[in-house]
């Protein structure tokens, strides 16, 4: 009887080692999912600081999300992602399909370049594209070392996944460099990968980010008319000044371009 007493409480040590194990792994692994699979499925630098995810209720932040530049664009970031929240189902992480219960990203800084007829919005979801394309695996540009598959492991469902308070920080080479700054409106998003029964992290992705880009053009093209516009009526302003005699007229129209600028 003693001795079976001793071999319950060594596996009850056992079981709560493995709990705390659990417990102890799930930011590490989180952390290298999102810096591993990250470049595979975006085709650029990605990188996650720190994840601080509870194993027992599932909530928690993912902190310091950076998604850098893709092939041929200059900016050095192109979304910041601050921290984001984060709601797991839990008994679903030994699952195939995991779900994600909610996912908030507020205040997130994105920068939107434009090279030639390409902005950089669009070249990462051509790279997300890309990488659906290739069965989940990020098929890599010619004549670079191809990456190992992240089709395979878990697929996932989202739930709910909101996107608030987005700044656009907008370079453009038309205008030598200088840009505007604009804000997004939310960008809602329901039960992404339901449908099919879980989505791989790519077509996630995907989804996000083609929904995202949607909205980016959207506002980029008004911002970029109602600038046409102002600078149409400094010109024309200017000119009638000029026509008139009045010198101010360059003035006025260094203020207008001055005022687009901002």
């Amino acid at each position: 009887m003693k001795k079976l007493l001793i071999l319950v409480g060594v596996l009850g040590v056992i079981v709560v080692g493995l709990v705390i194990a659990t417990f102890m792994s799930i930011n590490p692994i989180i952390e290298k999912a999102v810096n591993t699979a990250g470049p595979k499925i975006l085709l650029t630098n990605v990188h996650l600081d720190k994840a601080d995810v509870s194993f027992m209720s599932g909530s928690g932040k993912l902190q310091g999300l950076v998604v850098g530049s893709p092939k041929g664009f200059s900016a050095p970031q192109t979304m910041k992602l601050g921290a984001m929240e984060v709601q797991l189902d839990t008994g679903s992480l030994t699952k195939d399909v995991i779900i994600i219960e909610k996912v908030l990203i507020a205040n997130p800084e994105l920068t939107y370049e434009k090279s030639g007829k390409l902005d950089n919005f669009t070249a990462l979801l051509n790279n997300v594209k890309q990488t659906v394309g290739g069965n989940g695996g990020a098929a890599a540009p010619a004549k670079e070392e191809a990456p190992a598959e992240s089709g395979t492991g878990p697929k996932v469902v989202i739930r709910d996944l909101l996107i608030t308070g987005a700044k656009v920080n907008m370079a453009l080479t038309a205008l030598g460099g200088q840009g505007m700054t604009l804000t997004l409106p939310d960008i809602h998003l329901t039960n992404i990968g339901e449908e099919s029964g879980g989505a791989t992290p790519a077509e996630a992705m995907q989804k996000v980010l083609g929904t995202l880009n949607g909205e980016m053009t959207t506002a980029v093209t008004g911002a970029l008319g109602e600038s046409v516009k102002k600078l149409q009526e400094s010109v024309k302003g200017a000119t009638d000044a000029l026509k008139e005699g009045d010198a101010s007229g360059l003035q006025k129209l260094g203020e207008g371009l001055k005022g687009i600028m901002q």
